[in-house]
């Protein structure tokens, strides 16, 4: 694959699963080589940027919000929408599963709410049971909180080394989100400056981990096996996507 716009791991099939942007398929990619093992279409081309294994089936979000649930076992897909446009510009998705939500992260902006600015960026959370979409923010994200947290380390950084995480840091826009298995810690990445943001449970940014982004150019998939190892793929750039495993995570 060229593109890898998002990953998530399959525990029934121990495998990942990982789609482009364009042709209306995802893959499952088998665990050791990551090489694709099988094609599967689900639905006709779009602007698909996220995919989460849920249950008995695969879901995978369209940049404008619209998810699509692709039961395994029969074959078939269904279509939900919901308040989200092209103006959102969902990139992430991640299932929880202590509440039972897909949380949906945006890369665009909130949906209008007294509680965000435009300049936020947002997490909400998707009811599986209801299938109904909560359109109050289940996470906000303000670049004041990303630099705080960048400025609490100002002691062991050079100026010129702060100023340029500082300037990554502001540029904070989610392309792929994923919950820790064991934690239930949210990790964000962000394809623009090449950079993961932590919440705890208590949805208090704890960690930020600027990638080599020679490495890691533009990050667009994150994903955890069951044994809670990190994995972040990358867009090719020229030649084939590639994915990243962490064993101690960040």
């Amino acid at each position: 694959m060229k593109e890898i716009s998002s990953l998530s791991y399959d525990k029934h099939a121990d495998c990942f699963l990982a789609n482009n942007d364009e042709r209306g398929c995802f893959y499952e990619l088998n665990k050791d080589d990551f090489k694709i093992r099988k094609e599967v279409k689900f639905s006709k081309k779009g602007d698909y940027e996220a995919i989460e294994r849920v249950d008995s089936g695969v879901v995978v979000a369209k940049s404008t919000g619209t998810l699509y649930f692709y039961n395994i076992n029969s074959g078939q897909t269904d279509k939900f929408k919901n308040e989200f446009t092209s103006k959102n510009d969902v990139e992430g998705l991640g299932y929880d599963l202590v509440n039972n939500n897909l949380l949906i992260a945006c890369k665009g902006k909130p949906l209008d709410d007294s509680s965000t600015t435009k300049k936020d960026k947002a997490v909400y959370a998707f009811d599986l049971n209801s299938k109904k979409l909560d359109t109050d923010p289940y996470l906000i994200i303000s670049d004041s909180i990303l630099i705080t947290k960048v400025k609490l380390n100002d002691d062991k950084l050079s100026k010129a080394k702060l100023k340029k995480l500082l300037r990554r840091a502001k540029g904070f826009a989610p392309s792929g989100l994923s919950v820790h298995p064991q934690s239930q810690e949210l990790y964000l990445i962000s394809a623009k400056g090449s950079f993961l943001v932590v919440f705890d449970n208590a949805k208090v940014l704890s960690k930020i981990v600027f990638l080599n982004d020679r490495t890691i150019p533009q990050p667009e998939g994150i994903t955890f096996d069951d044994d809670g190892h990190l994995y972040i793929a990358t867009e090719g750039q020229g030649y084939s996507g590639k994915v990243f495993k962490f064993n101690n995570q960040l």
